[in-house]
């Protein structure tokens, strides 16, 4: 969407809302190319992937790694629902799809409603978070660096272990 003197175009305020495990979640609209139902069959798994990286599909022809994000926030694993979804990112010419436990909505948060993320540890933020977006009924959706969720699996990022913990790299 283009942008007229330096304003803000609807796509940059708004989100896809989506829940892991009880929490609400958000992505700008803009990266998200599509919404698939998740089918683990679907996947082929690849040797020596972090264990959050559940394999890559094979979507119309396009192969791309896959992320549960229960494990890569450190959270156990529950049995995949009919609501689970995964949510299919494109960064460049970089395409990953995101396993989530459900799709909520799309919703507009303004860069008024985005408050910093909490700071956690030394370096700051958590790497994986950018700010927190309020929202009009008090509840707030935890807004992801997409980029760094993405394509930062080392350096201070937490990566999930195999017991389902946090580490640092």
């Amino acid at each position: 969407m283009s942008q007229l003197s330096g304003a803000l175009s609807v796509s940059d305020t708004t989100y896809v809302s989506f829940s892991v495990d009880t929490e609400n979640y958000a992505v700008g609209v803009r990266v998200v190319t599509e919404i698939i139902r998740f089918n683990p069959e679907a996947l082929t798994e690849m040797p020596e992937f972090p264990k959050f990286m559940r394999g890559v599909l094979n979507l119309r022809g396009k192969v791309f790694p896959v992320m549960d994000l229960r494990l890569r926030f450190g959270l156990n694993p529950i049995p995949y629902s009919d609501r689970t979804v995964v949510l299919v990112i494109g960064i460049g010419e970089q395409t990953t799809g995101l396993i989530v436990d459900a799709v909520s909505e799309v919703i507009r948060i303004t860069p008024e409603e985005i408050e910093p993320a909490p700071l956690w540890r030394k370096s700051g933020a958590s790497g994986l978070v950018s700010g927190m977006g309020k929202r009009p009924d008090g509840s707030v959706s935890i807004l992801l660096d997409v980029d760094k969720l993405v394509c930062d699996y080392t350096g201070e990022v937490p990566v999930a272990t195999i017991e389902g913990g946090m580490e640092s790299s």
